[in-house]
């Protein structure tokens, strides 16, 4: 047996192992294979003897701040506890969107669902944007989906509405943008503007995604359903998704709003906003 000091610990050529080789020594097996790289004897057991500092180093820098945890009170604190953290957040949601992506990896679905719906109940908004990208994780429950449609897009505050759009399209990424269609026309639709703009924006950019990247006039016929929208929140986002495509598909953007009737103000703004990169 002989000690030797190694530069690391997880890597390709060291592998998990405290040691290499074997006092047994058998002559059959494969840990004797050339592809190990052993410099030694194969009786001769090499000792990493500074291995446990440095897996421990490596841990410490792959480990994620996450929530284990069981009971009402301690799910209470720890909401409790990111609402003191976030509240000094003014800019921005990766940390809110970091933090609960790794809430939802270390927890099964259950207590994930009952953690979303508590930090939605927060007056603080950063919480509650915390929550929202939880349901998008969650989205393929229905009652997630139903709630995220019904009660989320009555949030006043305006950067929940933004992680809205993204929870909406995190639902379509995981049940597959073509298979969400039916999903996507019936927000379309909905009498709530924060709900169809979860979808015009959520979405961006359509011809980005699956299907639609194959299919883009399916995204923007019915991204231009909207042109005439009540609401010039969700106009400007329309006018904004149709330039986006406009970048790839001029032509059929093109297409699309020579044959529109813009004589309204509402039409005449969502066409200024499309037609920019239409020479």
């Amino acid at each position: 047996m002989h000690f030797k000091e190694v530069k690391g610990i997880l890597s390709s050529k060291n592998g998990m192992n405290l040691f290499r080789g074997c006092t047994n020594g058998c002559i059959y097996c494969d840990s004797r294979s050339n592809c190990y790289r052993m410099n030694h004897k194969f009786e001769d057991v090499e000792v990493k003897e500074n291995g446990i500092s440095l897996l421990e180093e490596n841990l410490k820098r792959k480990r994620k701040k996450c929530m284990i945890g069981l009971g009402a009170s301690s799910m209470k604190e720890y909401i409790l506890n990111l609402e003191k953290e976030f509240s000094l957040i003014e800019n921005g949601f990766k940390e809110e969107e970091k933090r609960a992506l790794a809430d939802y990896l270390s927890n099964d679905n259950v207590y994930t669902k009952e953690l979303a719906f508590l930090a939605f109940k927060s007056n603080v908004y950063q919480v509650r944007m915390y929550s929202v990208f939880l349901f998008g994780h969650l989205s393929s429950y229905e009652e997630i989906l139903i709630f995220m449609r019904d009660e989320v897009s009555k949030d006043e505050n305006w950067r929940v509405q933004e992680v809205l759009a993204k929870a909406f399209d995190e639902f379509c990424k995981l049940t597959g943008y073509e298979k969400s269609l039916p999903v996507i026309d019936e927000w379309l639709q909905n009498t709530n503007p924060n709900v169809r703009r979860a979808v015009t924006e959520g979405l961006r950019i359509w011809t980005s995604r699956s299907y639609f990247k194959d299919n883009p006039s399916e995204a923007i016929k019915r991204i231009a359903t909207l042109k005439e929208d009540s609401s010039e929140y969700v106009r400007k986002s329309v006018g904004n998704a149709l330039r986006d495509i406009s970048k790839k598909f001029p032509e059929l953007i093109k297409e699309e709003l020579d044959s529109w009737d813009v004589k309204s103000k509402e039409i005449q703004q969502v066409y200024k906003l499309a037609s920019k990169f239409i020479k």
